[in-house]
């Protein structure tokens, strides 16, 4: 993959449990770390790659290898649209590509 398909700067988001005021639990998305990414539509409802078929997909998102990331994070995508949040569905590690990973995801805002 050439450099220049990744021209999206992406943040990947962990949950984090926060408590108000009265007590009562709070979900908050705090930044984990901004990459540069690609972003593709996926064709059709399903998404069949490698070993691992994945439904209700609308998204592959490319990024450089990162071993942190996984399915209990999010990205956020500030678009000429507005800002954007995919929930990861399932990341593919190609095996003929060692340097990048896909992102499996759907658009939730």
């Amino acid at each position: 993959m050439q450099a220049g398909r990744l021209r999206h700067r992406l943040v990947i988001q962990q949950n984090t449990q926060t408590r108000s005021s009265t007590g009562e639990e709070l979900d908050a998305w705090t930044t984990l770390t901004t990459v540069w990414g690609g972003i593709q539509p996926a064709s059709g409802r399903e998404l069949i790659r490698g070993d691992q078929q994945v439904g209700e997909i609308s998204h592959v998102i490319t990024i450089r290898k990162n071993t942190t990331v996984s399915e209990v994070h999010r990205i956020s995508w500030a678009s000429p649209e507005g800002t954007k949040i995919f929930e990861i569905k399932a990341v593919i590690r190609p095996r003929e590509v060692q340097h990048y990973i896909e992102l499996a995801c759907t658009e939730t805002k």
